[in-house]
Protein backbone atom coordinates (compact mmCIF):
# COMPACT_ATOMS: atom_id res chain seq x y z
CA UNK A 1 0.00 0.00 0.00
CA UNK A 2 1.06 3.60 -0.59
CA UNK A 3 -1.19 4.93 2.20
CA UNK A 4 0.52 6.91 4.93
CA UNK A 5 0.70 4.95 8.17
CA UNK A 6 0.50 7.14 11.26
CA UNK A 7 1.57 6.37 14.82
CA UNK A 8 -2.09 5.85 15.69
CA UNK A 9 -2.97 3.71 12.65
CA UNK A 10 -4.47 0.38 13.67
CA UNK A 11 -2.96 -2.56 11.81
CA UNK A 12 -5.14 -5.45 10.68
CA UNK A 13 -3.97 -9.05 10.54
CA UNK A 14 -1.27 -10.85 12.50
CA UNK A 15 2.29 -12.06 12.08
CA UNK A 16 0.93 -15.44 11.00
CA UNK A 17 -0.75 -13.85 7.95
CA UNK A 18 2.38 -12.21 6.61
CA UNK A 19 3.47 -12.90 3.07
CA UNK A 20 5.04 -10.61 0.48
CA UNK A 21 4.21 -11.18 -3.20
CA UNK A 22 5.38 -8.75 -5.86
CA UNK A 23 5.49 -8.50 -9.67
CA UNK A 24 8.30 -6.69 -11.47
CA UNK A 25 9.90 -6.10 -14.83
CA UNK A 26 13.66 -6.38 -15.16
CA UNK A 27 15.57 -3.20 -14.34
CA UNK A 28 12.72 -2.13 -12.05
CA UNK A 29 12.37 -1.36 -8.35
CA UNK A 30 9.44 -2.90 -6.48
CA UNK A 31 8.52 -2.00 -2.90
CA UNK A 32 6.16 -3.13 -0.19
CA UNK A 33 5.21 -1.17 2.93
CA UNK A 34 5.22 -3.18 6.15
CA UNK A 35 3.61 -1.87 9.34
CA UNK A 36 4.40 -2.97 12.87
CA UNK A 37 2.40 -2.08 15.98
CA UNK A 38 3.20 -2.32 19.68
CA UNK A 39 1.54 -0.70 22.70
CA UNK A 40 4.90 -0.72 24.50
CA UNK A 41 8.32 0.43 23.31
CA UNK A 42 10.23 -2.26 21.42
CA UNK A 43 13.55 -2.29 19.60
CA UNK A 44 13.94 -3.56 16.06
CA UNK A 45 17.55 -4.77 15.94
CA UNK A 46 17.74 -5.75 12.29
CA UNK A 47 15.72 -6.09 9.10
CA UNK A 48 17.26 -8.22 6.40
CA UNK A 49 16.40 -10.47 3.49
CA UNK A 50 17.97 -13.56 2.02
CA UNK A 51 18.92 -13.59 -1.62
CA UNK A 52 15.92 -14.39 -3.78
CA UNK A 53 16.30 -17.69 -5.66
CA UNK A 54 14.56 -18.70 -8.89
CA UNK A 55 12.39 -21.69 -8.03
CA UNK A 56 13.32 -23.54 -11.25
CA UNK A 57 16.73 -22.38 -12.45
CA UNK A 58 18.36 -21.45 -9.15
CA UNK A 59 19.32 -18.02 -10.49
CA UNK A 60 19.63 -15.45 -7.69
CA UNK A 61 18.79 -11.82 -6.98
CA UNK A 62 21.52 -10.77 -4.55
CA UNK A 63 21.07 -9.33 -1.08
CA UNK A 64 22.77 -6.12 -2.27
CA UNK A 65 19.70 -5.49 -4.44
CA UNK A 66 17.53 -5.26 -1.32
CA UNK A 67 17.11 -2.10 0.76
CA UNK A 68 15.08 -0.99 3.77
CA UNK A 69 13.92 2.56 4.47
CA UNK A 70 12.12 3.67 7.62
CA UNK A 71 9.27 6.17 7.35
CA UNK A 72 10.22 9.16 9.51
CA UNK A 73 7.81 11.76 10.85
CA UNK A 74 7.65 15.50 10.24
CA UNK A 75 5.36 17.98 11.97
CA UNK A 76 2.69 19.49 9.72
CA UNK A 77 1.13 22.72 11.01
CA UNK A 78 -1.88 22.82 8.71
CA UNK A 79 -3.53 20.91 5.88
CA UNK A 80 -3.68 22.12 2.30
CA UNK A 81 -6.38 24.76 2.02
CA UNK A 82 -9.69 24.11 0.28
CA UNK A 83 -9.14 20.34 0.27
CA UNK A 84 -12.05 18.04 1.19
CA UNK A 85 -11.43 16.08 4.37
CA UNK A 86 -12.00 12.85 2.45
CA UNK A 87 -8.93 13.62 0.32
CA UNK A 88 -6.56 14.32 3.24
CA UNK A 89 -4.06 11.70 4.39
CA UNK A 90 -4.41 12.97 7.97
CA UNK A 91 -5.59 15.92 10.03
CA UNK A 92 -3.08 18.64 10.92
CA UNK A 93 -1.55 19.87 13.12
CA UNK A 94 0.30 16.69 13.87
CA UNK A 95 3.09 14.29 12.94
CA UNK A 96 3.00 12.91 9.39
CA UNK A 97 5.17 10.12 7.91
CA UNK A 98 7.02 11.45 4.90
CA UNK A 99 10.81 11.11 4.44
CA UNK A 100 12.32 7.66 4.07
CA UNK A 101 15.57 6.99 5.94
CA UNK A 102 18.06 4.21 5.28
CA UNK A 103 18.01 2.52 8.70
CA UNK A 104 17.49 -1.04 9.90
CA UNK A 105 17.62 -0.54 13.68
CA UNK A 106 15.12 1.61 15.57
CA UNK A 107 12.88 1.87 18.63
CA UNK A 108 9.18 2.63 18.50
CA UNK A 109 5.82 2.38 20.19
CA UNK A 110 2.47 2.70 18.47
CA UNK A 111 2.64 1.97 14.73
CA UNK A 112 5.71 2.35 12.49
CA UNK A 113 6.18 1.37 8.90
CA UNK A 114 9.10 0.74 6.60
CA UNK A 115 9.55 0.14 2.90
CA UNK A 116 11.28 -3.02 1.72
CA UNK A 117 12.52 -2.60 -1.86
CA UNK A 118 13.99 -5.05 -4.35
CA UNK A 119 15.80 -4.14 -7.55
CA UNK A 120 15.68 -6.65 -10.41
CA UNK A 121 18.87 -6.40 -12.53
CA UNK A 122 18.35 -6.36 -16.31
CA UNK A 123 20.14 -9.69 -16.83
CA UNK A 124 17.83 -11.79 -14.65
CA UNK A 125 15.64 -14.48 -16.16
CA UNK A 126 11.85 -14.32 -15.96
CA UNK A 127 9.90 -16.42 -13.50
CA UNK A 128 9.32 -16.81 -9.79
CA UNK A 129 11.95 -16.00 -7.16
CA UNK A 130 11.56 -16.72 -3.46
CA UNK A 131 13.29 -15.86 -0.22
CA UNK A 132 12.70 -14.74 3.36
CA UNK A 133 12.50 -11.31 4.97
CA UNK A 134 13.58 -11.34 8.62
CA UNK A 135 12.61 -8.81 11.28
CA UNK A 136 14.57 -9.25 14.50
CA UNK A 137 13.46 -7.53 17.70
CA UNK A 138 14.84 -7.77 21.21
CA UNK A 139 12.38 -10.54 22.04
CA UNK A 140 11.29 -12.15 18.74
CA UNK A 141 12.33 -13.03 15.21
CA UNK A 142 9.67 -12.72 12.51
CA UNK A 143 10.21 -14.47 9.18
CA UNK A 144 8.15 -13.36 6.21
CA UNK A 145 8.06 -15.39 2.96
CA UNK A 146 8.85 -13.33 -0.14
CA UNK A 147 7.76 -14.23 -3.67
CA UNK A 148 8.87 -12.03 -6.56
CA UNK A 149 7.50 -12.67 -10.05
CA UNK A 150 9.76 -11.28 -12.79
CA UNK A 151 8.15 -10.55 -16.14
CA UNK A 152 9.91 -11.29 -19.41
CA UNK A 153 10.69 -7.71 -20.43
CA UNK A 154 13.15 -5.03 -19.37
CA UNK A 155 12.55 -1.37 -18.60
CA UNK A 156 14.94 1.03 -20.37
CA UNK A 157 17.62 2.52 -18.15
CA UNK A 158 16.79 5.99 -19.42
CA UNK A 159 13.07 6.64 -20.02
CA UNK A 160 11.90 8.54 -23.10
CA UNK A 161 9.26 10.33 -21.01
CA UNK A 162 10.35 13.56 -19.31
CA UNK A 163 9.88 13.16 -15.55
CA UNK A 164 10.26 16.00 -13.04
CA UNK A 165 9.67 16.50 -9.32
CA UNK A 166 10.49 19.94 -8.03
CA UNK A 167 13.47 20.18 -5.69
CA UNK A 168 13.65 23.36 -3.60
CA UNK A 169 17.02 24.54 -2.30
CA UNK A 170 15.67 26.06 0.90
CA UNK A 171 14.23 22.67 1.84
CA UNK A 172 17.66 21.05 1.37
CA UNK A 173 19.22 23.74 3.57
CA UNK A 174 16.58 23.29 6.27
CA UNK A 175 16.48 19.48 6.27
CA UNK A 176 20.24 18.85 6.23
CA UNK A 177 21.38 22.01 8.07
CA UNK A 178 23.81 23.00 5.31
CA UNK A 179 24.64 26.40 3.85
CA UNK A 180 23.96 27.01 0.19
CA UNK A 181 27.18 26.77 -1.84
CA UNK A 182 29.18 25.05 0.90
CA UNK A 183 31.06 21.76 0.27
CA UNK A 184 28.52 20.00 2.50
CA UNK A 185 25.67 21.43 0.41
CA UNK A 186 27.17 20.20 -2.86
CA UNK A 187 27.83 16.75 -1.36
CA UNK A 188 24.13 16.47 -0.49
CA UNK A 189 23.08 17.66 -3.96
CA UNK A 190 25.33 15.03 -5.55
CA UNK A 191 23.64 12.27 -3.51
CA UNK A 192 20.18 13.63 -4.27
CA UNK A 193 20.95 13.68 -7.99
CA UNK A 194 22.17 10.08 -7.88
CA UNK A 195 19.03 8.92 -6.06
CA UNK A 196 16.76 10.77 -8.48
CA UNK A 197 18.36 9.31 -11.59
CA UNK A 198 18.25 5.81 -10.06
CA UNK A 199 14.49 6.21 -9.75
CA UNK A 200 13.90 7.40 -13.32
CA UNK A 201 13.77 11.19 -12.90
CA UNK A 202 15.50 12.90 -15.81
CA UNK A 203 14.48 16.58 -15.59
CA UNK A 204 15.70 18.85 -12.79
CA UNK A 205 14.03 22.04 -11.58
CA UNK A 206 16.80 24.67 -11.49
CA UNK A 207 16.01 27.89 -9.58
CA UNK A 208 17.30 31.21 -10.86
CA UNK A 209 18.22 32.13 -7.26
CA UNK A 210 21.43 30.15 -7.86
CA UNK A 211 22.57 33.09 -9.98
CA UNK A 212 24.20 35.77 -7.82
CA UNK A 213 23.36 39.28 -8.94
CA UNK A 214 25.23 42.47 -8.00
CA UNK A 215 24.16 46.01 -8.75
CA UNK A 216 27.16 48.09 -9.77
CA UNK A 217 27.70 51.77 -8.91
CA UNK A 218 26.95 52.60 -12.54
CA UNK A 219 23.45 51.18 -12.11
CA UNK A 220 24.06 48.14 -14.28
CA UNK A 221 24.14 44.55 -13.00
CA UNK A 222 26.76 41.81 -12.87
CA UNK A 223 25.76 38.13 -12.70
CA UNK A 224 27.73 35.22 -11.26
CA UNK A 225 26.62 31.88 -12.75
CA UNK A 226 29.16 29.71 -10.88
CA UNK A 227 26.65 27.97 -8.55
CA UNK A 228 24.06 27.70 -11.31
CA UNK A 229 26.57 26.03 -13.61
CA UNK A 230 27.76 23.67 -10.89
CA UNK A 231 24.19 22.59 -10.18
CA UNK A 232 23.58 21.91 -13.87
CA UNK A 233 26.86 20.01 -14.24
CA UNK A 234 26.11 17.72 -11.27
CA UNK A 235 22.72 16.67 -12.61
CA UNK A 236 23.78 16.36 -16.23
CA UNK A 237 26.74 14.15 -15.27
CA UNK A 238 24.33 11.84 -13.43
CA UNK A 239 22.34 11.35 -16.63
CA UNK A 240 19.63 14.03 -16.55
CA UNK A 241 18.54 15.10 -20.02
CA UNK A 242 16.85 18.46 -19.41
CA UNK A 243 16.98 21.47 -17.12
CA UNK A 244 13.66 22.99 -16.04
CA UNK A 245 13.98 26.72 -15.43
CA UNK A 246 12.10 28.45 -12.64
CA UNK A 247 9.72 31.38 -13.03
CA UNK A 248 11.36 34.53 -14.35
CA UNK A 249 9.30 36.86 -12.17
CA UNK A 250 8.94 35.43 -8.67
CA UNK A 251 10.23 36.62 -5.26
CA UNK A 252 11.75 33.19 -4.67
CA UNK A 253 14.15 33.73 -7.56
CA UNK A 254 15.84 36.64 -5.83
CA UNK A 255 19.40 35.94 -4.69
CA UNK A 256 19.16 39.01 -2.43
CA UNK A 257 16.07 37.60 -0.71
CA UNK A 258 18.09 34.65 0.59
CA UNK A 259 21.23 36.57 1.54
CA UNK A 260 20.06 39.88 3.07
Amino acid sequence: TTNRIFLSTMVKGSKDDLKIELWSARNEYESVQIAMRSDSTITVDKIDCTELKHVKTGEKIARKDFEVRLAKFVYVNHNTKRTPTSELDGIAPGWFPDPLEDVRMFKFSGTRSFLATWYVPPNKGPGEYSGTLTIKTATNVYRVPVVLHVWNFTLPSRPSLFVTNWLHINQIESQYKVKRGSPQFWAIIDKVAADMIDHRQNVIFTPLSLIKSTRLPSGSYAFDFKDYEKWVQIFMKKGFVAIEGSHLFHPGNSYDLYHH
